[in-house]
C-alpha cells in the first residue's frame, strides 16, 4: 500500500494541479503540503495538525478520506506519546533546578530609607501648604459673605 503522502501527490497529479494551487484552496503553507507529500511529519507542529492539514488536502481533491484516515491512526499510533510530567527522562530528571535566589537577595540600604523618608516628607509639606492655602482662602471668602463685604 501506498503511503499517505504519495496517495496525495499522485491524486494531485492525476488532476494537474499543482502545490501552490493546492495550497491557495486550503489555505495551508505550501511547505507544509510538501512535508505532507514527502511523509516528513517532523516539519508539522504535532500529530494533530499532520491529521488535520491531510483530512483537508484529501477533501481538496476529493479523496475518499475514510481510507486515508484508517492510515493516519495508523501511523500516528505508531508514535511514541509524549511523557507525562514528572516522567522524563533520566537526564530531564538529573538536571539542577533553576534558582533565582542570587538575583533577588534584598539588601537593606540606609540611603534608600533616608531618601525614601525625605521624599515623603517634602511631598507632605507641599501637600500641607497647598492644602493650607486653599482653606484660608476658603475662610476669608466665607467670613466676606458673613459680612456681607466682598473680598478683592
Amino acid at each position: 500500500m501506498l503511503s499517505v503522502g504519495e496517495t496525495l501527490r499522485r491524486a494531485r497529479l492525476k488532476q494537474g494541479l499543482d502545490l501552490p494551487t493546492v495550497a491557495e484552496r486550503t489555505k495551508i503553507n505550501a511547505r507544509y503540503l510538501e512535508a505532507i507529500e514527502s511523509d516528513d511529519r517532523k516539519i508539522l507542529p504535532s500529530g494533530f495538525f499532520y491529521k488535520s492539514f491531510v483530512d483537508q488536502y484529501a477533501k481538496s481533491l476529493s479523496l475518499d478520506t475514510q481510507e486515508i484516515d484508517a492510515e493516519l491512526d495508523r501511523v500516528l499510533r505508531a508514535d511514541e506519546p509524549l511523557p507525562l510530567p514528572g516522567f522524563e527522562s533520566v537526564v530531564a530528571r538529573n538536571v539542577a533546578p533553576i534558582t533565582f535566589a542570587h538575583r533577588f537577595r534584598t539588601r537593606p540600604s540606609f540611603k534608600a530609607a533616608a531618601t525614601l523618608v525625605l521624599v515623603l516628607a517634602g511631598c507632605s509639606g507641599i501637600y500641607a501648604w497647598w492644602h493650607g492655602a486653599r482653606l484660608s482662602m476658603s475662610l476669608q471668602e466665607l467670613t466676606s459673605i458673613v459680612r456681607g463685604a466682598r473680598v478683592p
